[in-house]
């Protein structure tokens, strides 16, 4: 996702603690919806749900290329 999100216009951040995900991501709604569909497809992700998805006038993380935050 640091890699790749960038080329896509999008940015946020990637939480992990044991066997569990947590992504934010913001960017443009054609971009998220071109992430989204890969990330279905993609067999190294599981029981993908979206929590919340809505507008904002400016990002809350613009220069994060999906940082990561482990937590043990």
């Amino acid at each position: 996702s640091a890699r790749n999100n960038p080329g896509r216009g999008v940015t946020g951040f990637l939480v992990y603690a044991r066997d569990r995900f947590l992504q934010f991501v913001e960017g443009p709604d054609h971009a998220l919806d071109e992430l989204l569909s890969d990330l279905r497809r993609d067999p190294r992700h599981m029981d993908l749900e979206v929590l919340d998805r809505g507008t904002a006038s400016r990002r809350s993380f613009p220069g994060w290329r999906m940082e990561r935050l482990k937590i043990k």
